[in-house]
């Protein structure tokens, strides 16, 4: 091999060499910068499943959608009915009245207060058309306070959430006053206002969270309206013409009713809607094949509602209880207890 021909051949030597160096060190700094790329990008994974799975941020958003009121229901039989309380801190209930002792047994339980008192319709067995008005303490002492002993009305009386106030419907037979009469008066019956009339209907009475107005169902075209206890305006809100209205209930939120269209025979299938006062809006809440009723929002806006699977060829179906569902303000809903009606949300 000639001296030239050595030269030329340590040259491309040195070549290659500088070349495998060049590449090492721009791999070593690529990798380095990938390294920290996806370690960063694994740390942010990290921190959203640690978010998802129940850390700090999931864990603040689950206790500010816990129910901090309990919520009263009832559970009926065809001999006595039990009234419950719900705590969702605990998620445990507890009985805190019965009537399985009592001379005269619950007929309608309709509404509550603030404290939590139920308003309940009593007689004895047999006693059909009448019977007397209850003021029933749900803190376990099985204490009642008699408002009216002689009462009788075509719908449940409705106390309000302060307890001072009762509104109830009454029914005249005769040809100079026929007709339906929505009555307004303290809760031991006295001071009795007359606020509306309607020959054809009045029914399905609510109070507002004040205490200061109610709503009601009016007329054969099953009108909604809400009546103000001292100014006696009246403002219609919506109509149910062609909707069968099953319950309501008014919070801060709005009114929350329960509802089944008419024909086809859809008696089994009531959802769940709101009404905005504001506009009068209707937004749809719930949308599955059960019978869906008795629903009470909370103050901070998580909602209660009872879920039946309702066949109203079932002989038992007074007595058929569902599921309480708790819809939460993070838009999960979960199975409670079983219940033949939700009576409410006790402060």
């Amino acid at each position: 091999m000639s001296k030239l021909q050595q030269n030329k051949s340590l040259f491309n030597l040195m070549i290659v060499v500088l070349g495998i160096i060049a590449i090492g060190i721009l791999f070593t700094t690529n990798g380095s910068k990938l390294t920290t790329k996806t370690t960063s990008n694994s740390d942010d994974i990290s921190q959203n499943n640690q978010n998802q799975g129940g850390g700090d941020l999931d864990t603040k958003k689950l206790v500010e959608t816990i129910p901090t009121q309990k919520i009263l229901y009832s559970i009926i039989n065809d001999k006595y009915t039990d009234i419950y309380s719900y705590d969702f801190v605990t998620n445990k209930p507890s009985k805190v009245f019965t009537d399985k002792d009592e001379v005269d047994k619950i007929k309608t339980i309709s509404s509550i207060t603030n404290e939590g008192k139920v308003l309940a319709l009593m007689s004895q067995p047999g006693q059909e058309f009448s019977g007397k008005l209850y003021l029933i303490r749900t803190d376990g002492s099985g204490k009642k306070e008699l408002l009216i002993d002689d009462f009788a009305s075509p719908q449940p009386a409705q106390i309000s959430p302060d307890g001072k106030k009762l509104c109830y419907i009454l029914f005249s037979n005769s040809e100079k006053d026929f007709g339906f009469k929505l009555i307004e008066a303290d809760s031991d019956g006295s001071n009795k206002k007359q606020l509306t009339t309607d020959t054809t209907n009045i029914s399905q009475l609510g109070w507002s969270p004040d205490s200061n107005s109610f709503v009601y169902i009016k007329s054969n075209n099953n009108d909604m309206y809400k009546i103000n206890i001292t100014t006696l305006k009246e403002e219609k809100i919506t109509t149910f013409n062609d909707d069968q209205l099953q319950s309501f209930s008014w919070s801060e939120i709005g009114i929350i009713i329960s509802k089944y269209q008419k024909g086809n025979n859809n008696f089994n299938n009531a959802e769940i809607f709101t009404i905005n006062l504001t506009d009068n809006s209707t937004k749809k809440i719930t949308s599955n094949s059960l019978y869906d009723n008795f629903a009470y929002y909370d103050s901070l806006g998580n909602l209660v509602y009872l879920s039946l699977d309702y066949d109203i060829k079932d002989a038992n179906i007074l007595y058929k209880q569902g599921k309480i569902q708790l819809l939460s303000t993070n838009g999960i809903t979960k199975e409670v207890t079983n219940a033949n009606q939700i009576l409410g949300w006790k402060n």
